[in-house]
């Protein structure tokens, strides 16, 4: 089997992500990461699907490849592996299909590195090398792991002993994998933009936004009641928009939620928008980001809104502490209390100033810590000295 694979050159890098029709935090890095790479090395993307990722990706000169895989992986989700798997056999014979295929493009390539983004792509990656890839691997890991769950187990028995690296996306991240993994693993926090400034806007009362996905541990049912607190305290003016859509994952719980908004009456103040393709002009259209998330492995969109000069309150759990300065550049919660949340909304109610003075703390952070022009070019450089280390 090794012979097979005895080619492999080290100007070549493979970056396997599983889907390509939404674009979420991970696919958006990706993007970053493929556009500082188009110029230094022959890339090639590999996806399951076509969509707005691959459509980008080839206009930067990305050389992409589509291997269909049918069947309903979306739904087998990593905490209830093993059930979801049962359940879904047909998609996991298409995802064994898919994989072999994967397999044979791998050997056509002779990649020196073969750079896997999201857990889908990991499963593949892991089954490259039992299949016989004897290059570079690089995972790159978005996902906070429960110690000793089912995922944690199988990535710390099918994380290969040799030639392979993780990038991780926050010391959070890092911190919750296998002892093994993580002395393997550098953390690079995501890059954003940085955009020119915020427009100050007319004083209309405060205008909250969740912007993501609408999915439950996104904690959108937290946010509405702490916002249904506040609504009753403040007789100043307040809005909140959910902006987002329900990506890989039945729409039951955006109903449930236009039901609680009703039940709470808030739907004079309260409004559900779909996905944006824009969310940086969304974020300009508002003044405090709320992220009710439970263990965000990073939270891109709190980096987004700090660029954007918007303050962030958050339950401090996973990586969001990382993004958010507690007391300067938003507050952090701690998780599940409402009650808190909604007095931390009431004070950028009632303070004017305060928005203002923890958005301009925040754009500063955001510039040293998770701009794009300075996160990027590392990650790419890692990327291509692993490569040229290959032998």
């Amino acid at each position: 089997m090794r012979g097979l694979w005895s080619d492999m050159s080290g100007n070549k890098i493979v970056f396997i992500n599983h889907w390509a029709l939404n674009i979420g935090g991970a696919e958006h890095s990706l993007l970053d990461i493929l556009e500082e790479m188009a110029g230094r090395t022959e890339v090639h993307l590999v996806t399951a699907e076509t969509g707005p990722l691959t459509e980008r990706a080839e206009t930067m000169g990305i050389k992409c490849h589509i291997i269909h895989c049918s069947g309903s992986l979306a739904d087998v989700k990593r905490g209830n592996l093993l059930l979801t798997a049962l359940l879904h056999w047909r998609g996991m014979i298409s995802f064994s299909v898919y994989v072999h295929k994967v397999c044979r493009l791998i050997k056509d390539i002779q990649p020196g590195l073969v750079h896997a983004n999201v857990p889908k792509s990991h499963i593949t990656l892991f089954l490259l090398r039992m299949l016989g890839y004897k290059g570079k691997c690089c995972f790159h890991i978005r996902e906070l792991f429960k110690f000793r769950t089912i995922p944690y187990l199988l990535y710390d028995v099918l994380f290969p002993a040799a030639d392979a690296t993780a990038i991780a996306i926050s010391d959070s991240v890092k911190n919750s994998l296998p002892g093994r993994i993580r002395m393997k693993t550098i953390v690079i926090y995501n890059g954003v933009k940085i955009p020119s400034g915020k427009t100050p806007h007319a004083k209309t009362g405060t205008r909250f936004i969740y912007l993501g996905r609408i999915v439950p541990w996104k904690g959108c049912h937290h946010l509405i009641e702490a916002f249904a607190l506040v609504r009753k305290r403040c007789a100043a003016g307040c809005r909140l928009s959910i902006v987002g859509g329900t990506f890989y994952w039945n729409e039951s719980y955006r109903r449930q939620l236009e039901a609680l908004i009703a039940l709470r009456g808030l739907g004079d103040a309260c409004v559900m928008r779909p996905h944006t393709q824009t969310p940086y002009d969304v974020l300009m259209e508002h003044d405090v980001l709320c992220l009710p998330s439970d263990r965000e492995p990073f939270g891109r969109v709190a980096a987004e809104a700090q660029a954007c000069g918007l303050p962030v309150i958050a339950f401090d759990n996973g990586g969001t502490r990382e993004v958010v300065l507690n007391g300067v550049t938003g507050f952090l919660i701690p998780y599940g209390d409402i009650e808190s949340f909604a007095s931390a909304m009431e004070r950028f109610v009632n303070e004017e100033s305060l928005a203002a003075s923890m958005g301009t703390a925040g754009r500063e952070r955001a510039g040293v810590l998770f701009n794009k022009d300075i996160q990027i070019p590392k990650i790419a450089d890692y990327l291509v000295d692993a490569c040229q280390d290959y032998h």
